[in-house]
């Protein structure tokens, strides 16, 4: 699999991305503010809070950040950071963005977590209104494009972009944000969400659809893949390991998935997170597991799409953006699938049929007057 390196270390700034690797950018940014601003007796406390904030302890992380700047007279720009991203954690979207102006009140000269928290407060303020508050709408356009204007060697800078494209035409500016979602894509042509670019391009009615990101790997048979490629297809992402009980109890799920849609625009592609390559290969033989199969050794289609838990299932349409997603094996997992993998058949024979009819009457149509004109000259 080939993912850059700028992909790889800053999912953040890739819309709303789960926040399991938002983490391993951001905490940094407050483990160098702490080295550099607080006295030696307060280190530990902040060790401790970037480690409940690791582990998803997000409530524990909270409390133990609020501790940390209380005890620096509520002015740590860093904690105020740690305290934000708890917030993010638990799904607090108001207390993410007030979190959020905290830090760049008191952030100084930090450029890096101006960007930051400027970035983070318009992600909050994107889901805000998405739900239905117009008015994040402009909030987060506003701090998106504050973001863009810091710090112009950050390696994740392009994505803002596409963040600010996004939100502009969300917000009905569809020139605006066509416009800023072709600058993402002359910084980023080979990015992981130029694919949801350009179809938000042609499409703008797209951006109130949550993309998925695209990848390019080499399955197990040794042929090259990549979601582009699959454009046109529905597309069910199985993340799965043969360590994983319930994983083994889905297999059985997916043949019976595969042999009834196969022959339909329909592909499961099963990502593994073995250690064990021959155990790996084992499984997939006694289990007749014939659809494609990629070893994620690296981890980084799990970090792609944050996946924490397994397995997990991400279905996606034929235009590359997310249908369904759930994680665990239940009875109802087969039912659940099918349904949603029909319903999605279903609207690409639609499409087509729509395509059809249009081509028809287009080839059938009778001369418009201004065309009869024309022609009688």
């Amino acid at each position: 699999m080939r993912l850059t390196p700028a992909e790889h270390k800053y999912p953040v700034l890739l819309r709303w991305r789960l926040i399991v690797p938002i983490l391993f950018l951001m905490l940094p940014v407050v483990v160098a503010g702490a080295a550099g601003a607080r006295p030696s007796d307060t280190q530990q406390p902040a060790e401790s809070a970037e480690s409940l904030l690791v582990h998803r302890h997000y409530k524990q992380a909270l409390k133990a950040f609020e501790r940390e700047n209380a005890s620096q007279g509520g002015k740590s720009a860093e904690s105020y950071w740690g305290i934000a991203l708890s917030h993010w954690g638990l799904g607090n979207l108001e207390q993410t963005e007030n979190a959020c102006t905290e830090t760049l009140r008191f952030a100084g000269e930090n450029v890096r977590l101006q960007l930051l928290a400027h970035n983070l407060k318009a992600m909050a303020a994107e889901k805000l209104g998405a739900a239905g508050d117009q008015g994040q709408l402009e909030v987060a356009e506003k701090e998106y494009a504050a973001a863009y204007a810091l710090d112009q060697g950050y390696p994740g800078r392009a994505g803002i972009l596409f963040n600010l494209g996004v939100t502009q035409l969300q917000g009905g500016k569809n020139q605006e944000g066509i416009a800023t979602l072709r600058r993402y894509l002359t910084a980023a042509p080979k990015s992981s969400m130029a694919l949801a670019a350009r179809q938000m391009i042609a499409h703008p009615f797209l951006a109130a659809r949550e993309p998925e990101p695209d990848f390019s790997l080499t399955t197990l048979d040794g042929h090259a893949l990549t979601l582009s490629d699959l454009s046109g297809k529905v597309v069910l992402l199985d993340f799965w390991g043969a360590w994983c009980t319930q994983c083994r109890r889905s297999a059985p799920v997916l043949a019976t998935l595969w042999r009834k849609f196969s022959s339909q625009p329909f592909v499961i592609l099963s990502v593994s997170s073995d250690h064990d390559p021959a155990a790996w290969r084992s499984f997939i033989e006694q289990h007749k597991m014939s659809w494609p199969q990629y070893l994620d050794s690296s981890y980084l289609m799990q970090q792609l799409y944050g996946v924490d838990s397994f397995p997990t299932f991400i279905l996606i349409d034929q235009d590359g953006f997310l249908l369904y997603r759930s994680s665990g094996f239940g009875p109802s997992l087969q039912s659940q699938l099918d349904a949603v993998i029909s319903v999605a058949l279903q609207n690409i024979r639609l499409e087509q049929e729509v395509e059809r009819l249009r081509k028809e009457l287009n080839a059938n149509r009778l001369p418009q007057p201004h065309e009869q004109r024309s022609g009688a000259q």
